[in-house]
């Protein structure tokens, strides 16, 4: 933007009624380059991510990595619980291919 003192310089050098156009020329243009930059940091605000939009990343985050952390706490208390039916169904078998063995029974026979 001009100074009052730039502009007054060129009223001085060229005389008031030549400057005028002049000083209008230039006024536009540093209205338009205003616009330019207005015109850029609004694209640039679109663009880029500001604090608040980081702030709500992390809280988002925040919120994910607690929903993370539970769903791995269920799927440990399921895994526990597999062990422990899968353990119980080997002792089963265990238990049912011995009882109902003949050897197992001949054992018994020859026990009484």
């Amino acid at each position: 933007m001009l100074t009052y003192q730039q502009a007054k310089d060129i009223e001085d050098a060229l005389g008031p009624q030549q400057a005028a156009p002049l000083l209008a020329v230039l006024q536009d243009l540093d209205r338009k380059i205003e616009d330019q930059k207005h015109a850029v940091k609004a694209d640039l605000l679109l663009e880029l991510a500001t604090k608040a939009d980081i702030a709500n990343l992390r809280t988002e985050i925040a919120h994910l990595d607690g929903k993370i952390d539970t769903e791995i706490a269920k799927i440990y208390g399921e895994l526990k619980s597999i062990r422990l039916w899968m353990k119980l169904l080997v002792a089963i078998g265990i238990l049912g291919m011995t009882f109902f063995s003949p050897t197992t029974v001949k054992l018994l026979e020859m026990l009484k």
